[in-house]
C-alpha cells in the first residue's frame, strides 16, 4: 500500500494512518488489496471515493477530495452532513473507515459470486460493479435488519442516514460506524444501537 499525503492537511496525516491501521487489525484480510490512498481533486462534493480494478489481483484506490483534506476546516463539514441526515461522519477517521468498508464489502461480494480475487478473468471489473449497482445483496441485507431488530427504513435512515441506503453504501457506513463505537467508552442509547446492528452487518457479511 502506497500513502501519498502530500497536500493533505498536517494534523489529517496522523488520523489518517491511524485509522488505516486500525481499520487493518479488524479486517486483516484486505490490506493486498488496498493499492494507495492519496488526495486528488474529486469531480463531485463527496470527502473520498473508492475506485478498483484488476491487475494481476484486485486492487482498490482511495482518493481523498482535496477541497475537503487540504483546508483546516473539514468538522464544519462533517457536522452539516450530520444535521442534514446524510451520513454519521464525525471525524477524518470514519471517512477512512467508510472507504476501507467498500473494500471489505468486494471482498466479500467476489467470494460470493465466484471471483478470484487474484486471477482477472476478462469480465471481472464488470462483474463486479454490475454487481455492486444491481444491489442485490444490500438488500437482502436490509430485510434482515428490519426483521432481526424490529426496525422500519425511517428509523434505519435516522439511524444511520439517507446515504447508507444508496447502492452499496450500507455496509460501508456501518463499518465506519462500527470502528468508531466499538472502543468508545460511554454509549448513548443511540449508539448502542448503531453498533449493534453495525456488528450484525458485518457478521452477515463475513458469511457471504
Amino acid at each position: 500500500m502506497f500513502l501519498n499525503l502530500v497536500g493533505v492537511w498536517p494534523t489529517y496525516k496522523k488520523e489518517i494512518k491511524s485509522a488505516i491501521k486500525i481499520a487493518l487489525v479488524e479486517f486483516p484480510e484486505i490490506e493486498q488489496q488496498i493499492k494507495t490512498v492519496k488526495i486528488g481533486f474529486l469531480s463531485d462534493k463527496r470527502f473520498a471515493t473508492n475506485t478498483f480494478y484488476w491487475k494481476k489481483a484486485l486492487q482498490h484506490i482511495i482518493k481523498l477530495n482535496v477541497l475537503a483534506f487540504s483546508i483546516p476546516c473539514i468538522k464544519k463539514k462533517f457536522e452539516i452532513t450530520r444535521q442534514s441526515g446524510i451520513s454519521n461522519m464525525f471525524s477524518i477517521q470514519d471517512i477512512i473507515f467508510h472507504e476501507i468498508g467498500h473494500i471489505f464489502y468486494n471482498n466479500r461480494l467476489c467470494k460470493y459470486y465466484g471471483l478470484d480475487l487474484y486471477n482477472k478473468k476478462s469480465n471481472s471489473f464488470k462483474l463486479l460493479k454490475n454487481i455492486n449497482n444491481n444491489n442485490t445483496i444490500q438488500l437482502q441485507l436490509l430485510t434482515e435488519i428490519k426483521q432481526q431488530f424490529s426496525i422500519s427504513e425511517h428509523d434505519f435512515i435516522v439511524k444511520f442516514g439517507s446515504y447508507s441506503l444508496e447502492p452499496g453504501e450500507l455496509v460501508p457506513e456501518c463499518i465506519s460506524n462500527y470502528l468508531r463505537l466499538k472502543n468508545k467508552c460511554c454509549l448513548t442509547n443511540l449508539d448502542f444501537e448503531v453498533l449493534k446492528i453495525s456488528r450484525y452487518v458485518i457478521e452477515y457479511c463475513k458469511q457471504l
